[in-house]
């Protein structure tokens, strides 16, 4: 039996519904996950900052809750807070700052690759730069 056009225009159709759907779930559930994490970030930022707020993990909690309008099945409680602080054992107002790199140690780089390339031995592969910063903070080679 052959299909009409209109029976085919039909399927097209369906079947683009139907990515349509499977994407915006994807994006609701991404979205809902980046919600959670921020939220989770901001009660532990509370958590730590409590002498000076003086909030207990219920009013932390509930005040992340309605800010980040997280639904039921992914709220913020108290023994959630309270458990995540002490499994990463700092809070993000603890931790240390991102290490940079010193301008002179960027320069040896670029330089050192630059000198790989014109004496023929090609890229500078990764591995081959990683182990040279490895050297230079360790200083051995």
């Amino acid at each position: 039996m052959l299909l009409s056009s209109s029976s085919n225009l039909w399927l097209h159709c369906m079947a683009k519904q139907a990515a349509f759907d499977h994407l915006t779930k994807n994006t609701a559930k991404e979205y809902a996950t980046k919600q959670y994490l921020m939220a989770l970030k901001e009660a532990t930022s509370l958590y730590a900052e409590k002498e000076i707020n003086k909030l207990s993990l219920c009013q932390i909690a509930d005040k992340v809750n309605n800010k980040y309008k997280l639904t039921k099945k992914r709220q913020l409680n108290p023994m959630t807070i309270s458990n995540y602080v002490r499994k990463v054992n700092t809070s993000p107002l603890k931790q240390s700052p991102v290490p940079t790199f010193p301008p002179s140690l960027l320069d040896f780089l670029v330089c050192h690759v630059a000198m790989l390339q014109l004496s023929g031995q090609g890229k500078a592969k990764p591995k081959h730069v990683k182990g040279i910063i490895g050297a230079l903070i360790e200083n051995t080679k």
